[in-house]
């Protein structure tokens, strides 16, 4: 079974700066959202979230809500977020 952090890894190997989402006028690119999701993963990391910890999202539906929750199936945010 492939993990969505890993596919979102090779789609950004894949197709870099190809549209991977478009949300009003913003539009990221696959290489975009990898690296946020991975600066997101890295912020929590960084206030002491740790394995085991819950995190929530409480906002609207936006490309935020969708890097939020790639982050927690996505690299260092895997270990957080199991």
């Amino acid at each position: 079974m492939i993990r969505l952090g890993d596919m979102i890894t090779r789609s950004a190997r894949q197709y870099g700066g190809s549209p991977a989402l478009t949300c009003g006028s913003q539009r990221l690119t696959w290489r975009d959202v990898e690296t946020r999701a991975w600066r997101m993963a890295r912020a929590l990391a960084d206030r002491g979230v740790e394995v085991g910890d819950r995190v929530a999202y409480y906002g609207v539906n936006s490309s935020r809500f969708f890097l939020k929750c790639i982050m927690c199936h996505h690299g260092l945010a895997q270990s957080l977020c199991h």
